[in-house]
């Protein structure tokens, strides 16, 4: 697999694909887009008794970012992956400080990975929790009406 490819999958797993359809996802189906459509409310909400809210799966998918990045940094993860599950409620302003963080942390990505510097794993991690975050999300849409 070439740089071009792996830039392009890194791209539209965060940002979506250029077109309606990509390699991995659909239009509208990136983390970032996602993210932004799922509510403070459905954030909050718990798929299934014991099973951690979209909160919390967005947190570890930050934590995520935050360890691709020392990665390629040379520098030692100091975030707590615990910490990340254990997230419970958020209201809007906590939602949203979320997700700005992740999308500091995806401009941080993409500049290094623009230089080179990529972390598959980070792709692949965030790849693989992308699925599941859109299919609890759309669980617990389908349980709300």
């Amino acid at each position: 697999m070439d740089d071009g490819t792996i830039l392009a999958l890194l791209q539209e797993v965060f940002e979506g694909p250029p077109g309606e359809y990509g390699s991995l996802i659909e239009h509208g189906s990136g983390l970032l887009s996602t993210l932004a459509e799922i509510t403070p409310e459905e954030a909050s909400t718990r798929p299934a008794p014991g099973r951690p809210t979209l909160a919390a799966f967005a947190a570890h998918l930050l934590d995520g970012l935050h360890y691709g990045l020392a990665e390629l940094r040379g520098e030692a993860f100091t975030g707590s992956w615990e910490a990340a599950w254990q997230m419970e409620q958020v209201d809007e302003g906590a939602w949203q400080a979320l997700q700005a963080e992740i999308g500091q942390a995806w401009s941080e990505t993409w500049a290094l990975a623009e230089r080179g510097k990529v972390s598959l794993g980070s792709l692949l991690h965030t790849t693989l929790h992308l699925g599941g975050l859109r299919a609890m999300w759309k669980g617990i849409r389908a349980q709300r009406g």
